[in-house]
């Protein structure tokens, strides 16, 4: 959440939430709770994607995902790019 708007206070996140849910439905957004971004850094490095699953907030197409299909979501959203994904989008590496 605060991606839209680095400057809003913590306090002010919820509201804002709830009043911009749609968009971030549509954009497909990742939304966790009850976890920092410390600990989804960890669990990603540990390659942990049932934790986070079990954290995300779904919303939107999420809502109709299981837990075991959320993590391959979080999985394939966060893979590491080939060297030719990389060529297309930024040209010679």
């Amino acid at each position: 959440m605060p991606h839209l708007n680095p400057r809003r206070h913590w306090r002010d996140h919820p509201a804002a939430f709830i009043s911009q849910k749609q968009q971030y439905a549509d954009e497909q957004a990742l939304v966790f709770h009850d976890i920092d971004y410390i600990m989804i850094t960890i669990r990603l490095l540990m390659k942990d994607y049932v934790h986070l699953a079990q954290r995300l907030v779904p919303i939107g197409r999420q809502m109709d995902l299981t837990i075991s299909e959320t993590a391959e979501l979080l999985k394939r959203k966060t893979r590491a790019f080939g060297e030719e994904e990389i060529r297309a989008k930024f040209g010679r590496v």
